[in-house]
């Protein structure tokens, strides 16, 4: 009897971690949405005609339910919860490559890598590390560090507390790179040679432009810190 039950609490065990893939045709998908409560979250770009999500539930997989569709042009995935449950649940996309995401976390770390397009991002708290070729970002978090490689047109990026980089490949002709940061160091990196007409305020902390401000430029650079180091720099 005791051998049955151990047996039977292995298994429910398995159960609990055990993964679920989802296969969509990829042909025609320019964008993809995803909105998760807690856990971790991997993009990245493939080739070939299918998209795949692989979907584990860390805890209460009777409580949460994953919703993962396509929509025309987008693929959806949702992760649902019943009451307060708390939904911790990791997930793993394939997407073709020209794709905008539209991402929202509340707590957990996401990492995406390889995808051409607008980046919209929204986090509780966690961490982002995103690099492809973005022609748009926008984000917000609450707490936690982002890193962002790869942009090439406006960006608007806010976190209350967290490290800040992002790293420009090249510079549009007219733009803004728009950074906030309340808490944490922050660092815009630009192709050398850039000219951008520059607005820089940190309250406490080193501050540094290597490129000062050209006031005829088109690319403006608009960046408040409330602590923490706040850096401009040519790479």
């Amino acid at each position: 009897m005791n051998k049955i039950l151990i047996l039977a609490t292995c298994l429910a065990s398995q159960n609990l971690f055990a993964a679920d893939a989802r296969t969509f045709d990829a042909n025609g998908i320019t964008r993809v949405n995803v909105e998760n409560y807690n856990g971790e979250l991997n993009i990245s770009a493939v080739e070939g005609t299918q998209s795949t999500i692989t979907i584990t539930k860390n805890t209460m997989p009777d409580m949460c339910k994953v919703n993962a569709e396509r929509s025309g042009t987008k693929l959806l995935v949702e992760v649902k919860r019943k009451g307060k449950a708390e939904c911790i649940v990791d997930l793993d996309i394939k997407v073709p490559k020209m794709v905008k995401l539209d991402l929202s976390m509340g707590t957990g770390k996401v990492i995406t890598k390889g995808t051409q397009g607008d980046l919209d991002f929204k986090m509780g708290a966690g961490s982002i590390m995103a690099e492809g070729n973005f022609t748009k970002v926008e984000g917000k978090s609450g707490a936690g560090n982002i890193e962002i490689k790869g942009i090439t047109g406006s960006s608007d990026v806010k976190t209350g507390s967290g490290n800040m980089m992002l790293t420009y490949t090249s510079l549009p002709d007219k733009g803004k790179a728009e950074l906030k940061n309340g808490s944490g160091n922050s660092t815009l990196l630009l192709p050398k040679g850039s000219q951008i007409k520059a607005k820089i305020m940190a309250a406490t902390g080193h501050m540094e432009n290597e490129f000062g401000t050209n006031k005829d430029a088109g690319f403006a650079v608009e960046a408040k810190s409330g602590s923490g180091d706040l850096k401009v720099k040519s790479y």
